[in-house]
């Protein structure tokens, strides 16, 4: 049954085990440890939602075979021209772009975390009918919730989205249609509890990291040892890495300053908890603590002062309100900046932000989960 969790007692007694759906072949040697065979093993969501659920939903929408949930060509013609238009309102925090939806099929796994957390709620309104949309938003609300400092206050309320994904996918597509990445959607809410927001144990570091690796190669022979050598040359204790909080650069001096800053250096770039912030567009969005919206203009630093210069978004609402207000969880709908520049504390920056223009002077706002403090 897609909608039953499956307990570490039901594994290990084999009794759910089918004998047309032979998913455990025998006893695993694991058994004999003194862990949970389901809770111990969290469920990662790069697999199971990015390149499982998200994919598979996006592939029905092109190529199922029930027009009530496929879109037509023209349709998706403008999904894509949404998604290449938003393109270069990415900040750096996303190693890739928006690509059109004739290229899914090469789609890598954070080109559908941007789609699920980000872009999706934004080029899909409108488009596809409310029942497709609405249920998107379950998922996609579930797993922002997730995969953010929410994950605790809002794990049951998350659990019961998931369960009403699940529940609503095999109305909407079929019962054919539900696989185990479906059903795995059912565990992340507990997962989630016992380790944390979904990216803390998720497989998107291990990729990162063998990025790391693969750019240290020079050539094909010998990887391992030229990527020992690399490594040492790197953590050695003649060459420490550092890592500090805080860098300033790209020293300018076209701002006039007020009387209470003169003297104090001027700056375009600002790495901050390894976070890169700049003065240009994508890069100059943040969050401040008390969730107000701002746009980098200026950067300074000096006697004792860490000050951000920069104009506010202005909430103006929501961005979606089912299945929930979008506000509860952060996401808003701002409208045009206001002109007057502002003096804010460095240490007010709560999250960089993506902002994505939706029509003149409307934006919508998202946190950046993935490198949020």
């Amino acid at each position: 049954d897609n909608f039953e969790r499956r307990t570490n007692e039901e594994f290990r007694s084999e009794k759910d085990d089918l004998s047309d759906d032979t998913h455990k072949l025998g006893p695993s040697i694991l058994e004999t440890l003194p862990i949970d065979m389901v809770r111990d093993f969290p469920h990662d969501y790069m697999h199971l939602v990015c390149l499982g659920v998200t994919k598979k939903l996006i592939l029905l929408w092109l190529r199922g075979r029930d027009k009530r949930y496929r879109i037509s060509s023209r349709q998706a013609d403008s999904i894509s021209g949404q998604l290449n238009r938003i393109s270069d309102f990415i900040p750096a925090d996303f190693s890739r772009k928006p690509r059109s939806l004739k290229e899914v099929d090469r789609w890598k796994a954070t080109e559908f975390r941007l789609f699920l957390l980000y872009t999706g709620p934004v080029v899909l309104k409108g488009i596809v009918n409310d029942e497709i949309y609405n249920h998107f938003l379950s998922l996609h609300t579930a797993v922002r919730i997730l995969c953010s400092g929410l994950c605790s206050t809002f794990n049951r309320y998350a659990q019961e989205l998931l369960i009403y994904f699940v529940n609503c996918f095999q109305r909407i597509y079929g019962k054919s249609q539900m696989s185990f990445n479906i059903h795995g959607l059912l565990h992340l809410a507990d997962d989630s509890a016992r380790y944390g927001p979904l990216d803390s144990f998720s497989a998107f570091k291990f990729e990162n990291k063998l990025y790391e690796f693969k750019r240290l190669l020079k050539s094909s022979r010998q990887p391992l040892q030229q990527l020992q050598r690399r490594l040492f040359e790197k953590y050695s204790k003649d060459s420490p890495i550092q890592r500090p909080s805080l860098i300033y650069t790209m020293e300018h001096n076209r701002q006039p300053l007020s009387k209470s800053l003169v003297g104090c250096s001027q700056y375009e770039k600002m790495v901050y908890h390894e976070t890169v912030f700049t003065t240009k567009c994508p890069d100059s969005y943040c969050m401040l603590k008390d969730s107000r919206i701002v746009r980098l203009e200026n950067i300074v630093s000096g006697n004792g002062q860490h000050i951000i210069q920069g104009t506010q978004l202005l909430h103006s609402g929501d961005l979606y309100s089912e299945p929930a207000a979008s506000s509860t969880f952060q996401v808003f709908r701002c409208v045009a900046q206001s002109q007057r520049v502002q003096d804010f504390d460095r240490d007010s920056i709560a999250c960089k932000c993506l902002v994505i223009p939706m029509s003149f002077n409307t934006f919508a706002v998202f946190p950046i989960l993935h490198t949020r403090n």
